[in-house]
């Protein structure tokens, strides 16, 4: 035989037994799945999502029985599952529109609940499967919600909880109705690439709560990653944190709200590439005291008043740092024109450091060219203790920089200027 030929089908059977070995993994890798009615694959029930044998609750499955059907009332049976679901478990939620009359609270610690889909821009894709209020039916404080060991009777907190690819749609329901409310020592809870979506209350909201030996307790340990809170009412934050500490924002959305990101007295936390835009109120708002906060890639578009508005005002403050921020067009309803960056402090109670490396703040008008052009400054500095600005750019259509007091120092890498008067 030639040695080309017999070159070639040594090649071959080379070929084979690798396409038959791959075969062979790729068929043990494929999990178990069944097809509901609708039509819509999803994994079977017993099937484990993960090694180990962990439990997988399919909500559609018996005895929980949830239809997704956008009709029925399925707050019972979601509950009934999530009550169920052991530690380590997966609450799973096959494709549909599920609705409840009643809020769904989760008890059991460290428990993953997993939708579908959550969409990015709610109001381009909608909500093809979401949990939502029964409209004008609902009752209750929030969709979602995990409550601290005191506020339950319980002696366990509600820990290690897992949130992935859920879209929360309120519906405009009335009533202050919250999307997830956490409250007290609820710690190392992850949310990933979840929606929240039309609610008349907070997007996503953790409060402290102070127990019978008179301490107060809040959520820390979070980590966000890709969250969406978009379209809610007057009077509604996306993300509102009072407080949060200990915690990671990793490319999260907020749009259509009061304030996008407010956030009280945090503590060691870092927000990182995430986007606030079009809210009627600020970009970014932190209140009363910082212990430690990074801004970094972060940016602003079209807020109503400033991109980010820094009010941290009490004794023993540490400083802010801010690196490669952008603020674009902000303070199209402030009466003062706006900032995109606002130290806010007092004669009295001088704001504490901000360190800014490459910060960019722009002027513009609405997408079609109308409405008020803004802000009126880059940056305006009021009783800031030592505001410290390098590298960066800084326009408004007053004036690039306005100094209130305080310390503001910029070095020769810095460009503030006032907008030029054309389009």
């Amino acid at each position: 035989m030639p040695h080309t030929e017999r070159h070639r089908r040594q090649q071959e059977n080379v070929f084979s037994r690798r396409a038959a070995l791959l075969a062979g993994t790729a068929a043990a890798a494929v999990p178990a799945v069944a097809v509901t009615q609708g039509g819509a694959a999803h994994a079977a029930p017993g099937a484990a999502p993960t090694a180990g044998g962990a439990a997988w609750i399919d909500v559609t499955a018996a005895p929980y029985g949830a239809k997704g059907d956008d009709i029925s009332d399925d707050g019972a049976a979601l509950q009934r599952a999530f009550d169920a679901c052991p530690e380590g478990g997966t609450v799973y939620v096959p494709t549909g529109k599920y609705k409840t009359t009643r809020t769904l609270h989760i008890r059991r610690r460290n428990i993953t609940v997993r939708g579908t889909h959550a969409g990015r821009w709610p109001y381009e894709t909608a909500a093809p499967s979401c949990i939502k209020p029964m409209y004008e039916s609902f009752t209750g404080p929030a969709l979602l919600r995990i409550e601290d060991r005191s506020e339950r009777g319980d002696e366990t907190d509600v820990d290690g909880v897992r949130l992935v690819d859920l879209a929360l749609n309120g519906v405009s329901q009335k009533g202050g109705v919250h999307g997830l409310h956490a409250s007290g020592l609820v710690r190392d809870l992850r949310i990933d690439r979840c929606t929240f979506w039309q609610f008349s209350g907070h997007g996503v909201y953790a409060s402290r709560v102070t127990r019978a030996d008179g301490k107060g307790y809040f959520p820390k340990g979070w980590r966000l990653n890709e969250v969406t809170c978009w379209n809610l009412k007057p009077g509604a934050n996306g993300f509102h944190l009072e407080p949060l500490t200990d915690a990671q924002l990793t490319d999260c959305l907020a749009g259509e709200c009061d304030t996008g990101f407010y956030h009280y007295a945090p503590g060691d936390v870092t927000y990182t590439s995430c986007r606030s835009v079009f809210n009627r109120k600020h970009g970014y708002h932190l209140d009363r005291y910082s212990d430690g906060i990074v801004y970094n890639g972060c940016s602003t578009d079209r807020n109503g008043g400033d991109g980010w508005h820094l009010s941290a005002r009490e004794a023993a403050n540490r400083p802010i740092l801010m690196t490669g921020c952008y603020a674009r067009r902000d303070g199209r309803y402030d009466a003062d024109g706006g900032a995109g960056l606002r130290v806010a402090g007092t004669v009295k109670t001088p704001h504490p450091p901000v360190i800014a490396a490459g910060f960019v703040a722009t002027t513009g008008w609405n997408d079609a060219g109308d409405g008020k052009r803004a802000p009126a400054y880059g940056i305006r500095n009021t009783s800031g203790l030592f505001t410290s600005v390098s590298g960066g750019f800084l326009e408004g259509v007053v004036a690039g920089v306005l100094e209130e007091g305080g310390v503001l120092a910029r070095d020769a890498s810095v460009r503030a200027q006032q907008a030029t008067p054309s389009r």
